[in-house]
């Protein structure tokens, strides 16, 4: 990543306060939220994985067997939650609404994060705090980021695949990580969370492959 001159590369540990001051944040944004956006926050979401770990809730249509259009794969994160409270014994009605938009809380903080670090990498320190204010300051992001939907887990897996991405060594940029498997691994969990995001990832993912061949 650069430093605030454009060059170096800043630790990631360096930056841990800021990461959970950011997640502290975000976790109190998901806790004063008091209303409803979308229908697709419950039925989508909760109550399917409400459906899955205690045998009772309302599915919609595109839950029913015959039909099943919607991935799995975010309502099973939720799933694994309520689970998880089931086990311990502390699945209380307020664990059960909290619980999820404090995970989404928790994914916000990261995805702040990130973002930030990705500005470092792209255009340097200075640039990358007015990025971070114009980020943390966002009444949508503070609305919608916590909230129990899966557009909000795309938003943390987009990020972090953008943030892993192999940029071309003549742009100067100092990469994240050494290899494609990160970057590669966020792009297949994209798509399998909403099949769509092939149509930003293929064409990305093809790029790449051109330019290391």
């Amino acid at each position: 990543m650069r430093g605030e001159n454009g060059s170096g590369k800043i630790a990631i540990t360096e930056k841990t306060p800021l990461l959970m001051a950011l997640i502290a944040f975000r976790l109190l944004n998901a806790m004063i939220i008091r209303t409803t956006f979308v229908p697709d926050e419950v039925w989508q979401s909760v109550e399917v994985a409400h459906r899955w770990v205690y045998g009772f809730g309302a599915l919609t249509w595109e839950w029913t067997p015959t039909v099943a259009i919607r991935s799995p794969l975010y309502p099973l994160f939720l799933a694994g939650i309520y689970k998880a409270l089931a086990l311990s014994g502390v699945d209380s009605r307020a664990a059960i609404v909290l619980l999820p938009r404090l995970f989404h809380g928790l994914l916000t903080g990261v995805t702040d994060f990130t973002i930030y670090l990705m500005a470092i990498q792209l255009s340097g320190k200075l640039s990358a705090e007015w990025v971070l204010l114009a980020e943390t300051t966002s009444w949508f992001t503070a609305y919608c980021g916590p909230r129990s939907l899966s557009n909000s887990l795309e938003w943390t897996l987009h990020a972090m695949a953008f943030r892993y991405y192999p940029w071309p060594p003549r742009l100067g940029l100092d990469s994240a990580s050494t290899t494609a498997v990160p970057f590669l691994f966020h792009v297949c969990l994209c798509i399998l969370l909403r099949p769509t995001a092939a149509v930003l990832w293929v064409p990305v993912c093809l790029h790449y492959l051109l330019r290391i061949w």
